[in-house]
């Protein structure tokens, strides 16, 4: 049996340049030009649509209800349903606005941990689920759930797709 999965990453529904909001339809355009006349009469049904970071620019609600409209068409050529979307978010997905003062002081010191201090440490805070490690996210977190790509600590399994944080044995947090 064969999987196909159409694999798509920074895609970024908005950027800033000199403060001047900029919007690439051009390049999206053409993906969906490419599934509609190349790829999907070659290779079939696609399977599965991974979206695999940086969905947004800066993490607005905005960006990420366009990024859905999109995605509608892109799963329409692709033959596959929304719900076999799966989404992790990057570093643009965080809304910057919302980071706490006490979240950047977490990041601070789990950069000067050791791995298996900050991993204690991630594990633990995610554990009270009081939203410091997750608020920046809770725009990426409405627009991932509704594809069933709920982004949750491994405290709160209930039976849909689940991403986890995460550290990089350089100590670089990702989430």
């Amino acid at each position: 049996m064969t999987l196909r999965v159409l694999h798509l990453s920074d895609i970024h529904f908005s950027t800033k340049f000199d403060e001047e909001k900029i919007v690439h339809t051009d390049v999206r355009d053409q993906l969906l030009a490419d599934l509609r006349d190349v790829m999907v009469p070659r290779l079939g049904t696609i399977d599965k649509v991974l979206v695999a970071g940086d969905i947004a620019f800066s993490g607005q609600r905005e960006e990420y209800a366009e990024a859905a409209k999109w995605l509608e068409d892109v799963t329409s050529l692709c033959k596959c349903k929304l719900t076999d979307v799966l989404t992790v978010p990057g570093n643009h997905d965080v809304n910057r606005k919302r980071i706490l003062p006490a979240t950047k002081s977490i990041h601070r010191r789990l950069r000067t941990c050791s791995l298996p201090e900050a991993t204690k440490e991630l594990v633990d805070l995610a554990a009270q689920n009081d939203g410091t490690l997750t608020d920046k996210l809770s725009d990426y977190q409405a627009f991932a759930g509704t594809y069933g790509c709920h982004f949750e600590s491994p405290h709160g399994r209930n039976g849909t797709k689940h991403f986890y944080w995460g550290m990089t044995s350089d100590s670089s947090l990702w989430v």
